[in-house]
């Protein structure tokens, strides 16, 4: 009886390690548009398919980064970062209202009234950290870390008359 637990226990910590190792996470898109066709997209991709994309986005990345014009994205996010909450931009109109800020562990958009419609951006601190890096520091491995990370989290919200918008990690 020893045994058969002591193998049960070995078979399940086993268990417990491969799953840990394979994440079924994905990034969901859901698009629903209003209107007279009143369509609807739901898109599912799991993380771990996005290392297809990995030469792609090493490029984006490059074309992106503008050093070479004097403006570093990896330092100013460092700066925005270590100010700790903060409101950047506040616009108001008569009828509408963009703000962006951070929160210590957010950036926040949100956009509301008229115009803008209502928009509520809120991207982790992590997927910033992952992201904002100096091109050549650029960590794909570590990006898909960070992806896995934020299971059960919206990154993008748009509710706008005719569409609402989702983007989250499931």
């Amino acid at each position: 009886m020893k045994r058969l637990t002591t193998l049960f226990i070995v078979a399940a910590a086993t268990t417990l390690l491969f799953a840990q190792a394979k994440t079924n996470h994905v990034i969901r898109v859901e698009i629903f548009g209003g209107g007279e066709d009143g369509s609807h997209v739901n898109m599912t991709l799991p993380i771990n398919a996005l290392a297809a994309f990995e030469p792609t986005v090493r490029q984006a990345f490059e074309q992106v980064a503008i050093e070479g014009h004097g403006i570093n994205l990896a330092e100013i996010w460092k700066a925005v970062k270590d100010s700790g909450p903060m409101d950047y931009v506040e616009i108001e109109e008569s009828d509408s209202t963009i703000r962006v800020s951070t929160t210590g562990t957010h950036v926040v958009v949100r956009a509301e009234g008229a115009l803008q419609d209502n928009i509520n951006v809120s991207i982790p601190f992590e997927l910033c950290d992952a992201v904002f890096r100096q091109s050549e520091d650029f960590d794909f491995d570590h990006l898909m870390t960070v992806l896995n990370g934020l299971a059960g989290q919206d990154l993008v919200h748009i509710d706008t008359e005719n569409e609402q918008i989702r983007i989250w990690i499931e």
